[in-house]
């Protein structure tokens, strides 16, 4: 039996919302309805992650059983090739991708299904290989990750993928990573972010957000197609220019501070709104302009008063992960919820009461909420297909004669589990749940010196994962 510990990695991006109609065919990001929920297993990575619904539950391949998680056309998910180190490589989730992906990590580059479907220019063999790639080869790429500034041969490899595939998502890292010169020769010639975006028409784009402000008349053509946009909000600024973004759905915003940016009046095609670790308290008051809004995420949010999502009718798809101050959910109560990630503070009368409240549940996350004891009233939910039980440890004795009576359900998410005893429960509960996929996970933990920064994301915070080996 090993214990391992994941270090801090580079996580990035989120996506559209959950549960509601976002996409259409495999062209990520269209309009279209009865968008399905798929349970899909993954082989060929350590740990595998949904950016879009679910950042800060981590599935790790556990031996003999396969990762899973939840994904509907254009979610953007996350692999690693190792539990210990790494950088995340991404993609966006296709329906024709089917349930069960099989994905290769290696020299910067993920496949999927042989072909290669996301790269990170910052691994030199990344970069060597899309030098060599055939113009099929590039039109099938999906992400392209690399640093902002660059010199100017790989500006040229640049054009070369901006010629094949003009609409691949971009992610646009602070930085630069000029390769290192000859003893004597002159240090190459920066490129900025502007010279490279004008390239480009993505329809996901990370990005810091100083681009905005100091390219905005030279970027401007780039993100008349943006669907997808996130950015690290911790620079001051305006956040007006996400009026030109005539397409925006899904904005995502970290190191927010509503005081000194706040969103411009007008954003009424956002669907989806991602807040990340804010600097300052978020009046939920403040975002009724966005009346429209069908998800709206709270990670690790400054948040404490819920009383504002009064303004938001619409709203669907509510996760309040990380959100220690929020004890009182009674502002749910009129909220036609299908999908929500509980505060890890909840109570077990608050537990019982939000559940009675929403019979439509579809999908339910309980992420270290350590005053839950009983999960009997999801029973309740007849349309429950997704539960999410993660704890610092597997606690399977607790719940198990409860889980076994959720014949719904589809994906079940439970923390490593070890010992002969464990596992003979988890083999008696597949038993009652033959239709279920029981996955392994573990949540991020967000301490109080945890910070998100900008594509890919580095936190500062630690995932541990105990597993059995052998």
């Amino acid at each position: 039996m090993a214990k391992h510990k994941i270090a801090p990695v580079m996580m990035a991006l989120v996506g559209a919302p959950f549960f509601l109609a976002s996409c259409k065919g495999t062209e990520p990001g269209a309009a279209a309805a009865g968008n399905e929920l798929r349970v899909v297993k993954v082989e060929g990575a350590a740990v595998c992650y949904n950016q879009t619904l679910s950042p800060f539950s981590w599935m790790v391949s556990e031996e003999g059983r396969p990762a899973g998680l939840l994904a509907r056309d254009g979610d953007l998910l996350a692999f690693l090739s190792d539990v210990k180190e790494g950088r995340p490589l991404f993609l966006r989730y296709r329906a024709t991708d089917g349930t069960a992906l099989a994905v290769a990590l290696e020299g910067g580059r993920m496949s999927l299904g042989g072909k290669a479907a996301s790269i990170a220019m910052q691994d030199p063999a990344a970069t060597e290989w899309l030098e060599q790639a055939s113009e099929e080869d590039l039109k099938a790429l999906r992400l392209l990750q690399m640093n902002e500034s660059m010199d100017a041969a790989h500006l040229e490899i640049l054009k070369k993928v901006a010629k094949a595939n003009p609409a691949i998502d971009l992610s646009l890292e602070a930085g630069e990573s000029p390769p290192a010169t000859e003893e004597g020769a002159a240090a190459p010639v920066a490129v900025g972010p502007g010279e490279v975006l004008h390239l480009f028409r993505p329809r996901l784009l990370a990005a810091p957000a100083r681009l905005f402000s100091e390219e905005m008349e030279k970027i401007r053509p780039a993100l008349e197609d943006v669907e997808v946009l996130i950015v690290d909000a911790k620079e001051e600024g305006s956040l007006d220019f996400l009026t030109h973004l005539p397409r925006l759905r899904t904005l995502i915003l970290s190191n927010w501070s509503p005081e000194q940016a706040p969103l411009p009046k007008g954003l009424t095609t956002i669907r989806s709104l991602i807040l990340i670790g804010a600097k300052s308290p978020v009046a939920l008051a403040s975002l009724a302009g966005l009346a429209q809004l069908e998800q709206l995420t709270l990670v690790g949010g400054n948040v404490e008063d819920l009383g504002g999502l009064a303004r938001l009718p619409r709203l669907k798809t509510l996760s309040l992960t990380g959100c220690e101050k929020v004890t009182d959910l009674g502002p749910l109560k009129n909220l036609a919820l299908v999908y929500l990630s509980f505060p890890p503070k909840i109570s077990q009368q608050e537990f019982d009461a939000v559940i009675k409240d929403h019979s439509g549940l579809k999908a339910v996350e309980l992420f270290n909420c350590e005053n839950v004891k009983d999960i009997g009233h999801l029973k309740g939910l007849k349309d429950l297909k997704a539960l999410v039980l993660i704890k610092p440890a597997f606690e399977g004795e607790k719940h198990l004669a409860d889980l076994k009576e959720l014949k719904g359900l589809r994906l079940l998410v439970l923390p490593p589990w070890e010992g002969e005893e464990a596992n003979a429960q988890i083999a008696d509960l597949q038993k009652s749940l033959p239709d279920c996929l029981i996955s392994a996970g573990q949540p991020l933990c967000l301490g109080s010196g945890w910070i998100l920064l900008l594509a890919p994301v580095a936190a500062g915070a630690w995932l541990v994962s105990r597993r059995r080996r052998g």
